[in-house]
């Protein structure tokens, strides 16, 4: 059966066809290759494809930092014996020596990171710390 789904997805057919019980009607999924014209692989993809499209398009009300002020407030800095720890955006080691970001409210971050997260939002992701928005 073309395109349909498989175990190897994560989710066994008899699991699937278990949890429609008896509102299936006695449709199965392995019974289903396709749904108005279009595979069920194919609509899988596409329902995943749209969800992830407006996940990044959605800033669920977030209002993004202004650029002169990360510009101006964020500052570049060496990560000193006993600043190391973990930069909270992406969760992995600043190590000591490693060029990081300064946000006004001391908090250090991987440079990319701090970056991207103002891009989206204007608060400190420990403090809510808040930069300024247009």
């Amino acid at each position: 059966m073309t395109g349909a789904l498989e175990e190897s997805d994560g989710i066994s057919i008899s699991d699937l066809e278990n949890s429609l019980g008896e509102e299936s009607d006695g449709i199965f999924l392995h019974d289903l290759e396709e749904f108005n014209g279009i595979s069920l692989y194919d609509l899988e993809n596409s329902m995943r494809e749209e969800s992830s499209r407006e996940f990044g398009n959605n800033n669920y009300g977030m209002v993004a930092a202004t650029e002169s002020s990360v510009k101006n407030m964020v500052n570049k800095v060496k990560v000193e014996d006993g600043e190391e720890g973990d930069c909270m955006v992406c969760l992995e080691e600043l190590r000591v020596g490693f060029e990081a970001s300064q946000m006004p409210c001391s908090h250090i971050f991987h440079a990319h990171c701090i970056q991207t997260w103002l891009n989206q939002s204007h608060y400190c992701p420990i403090c809510r710390f808040q930069m300024p928005t247009n």
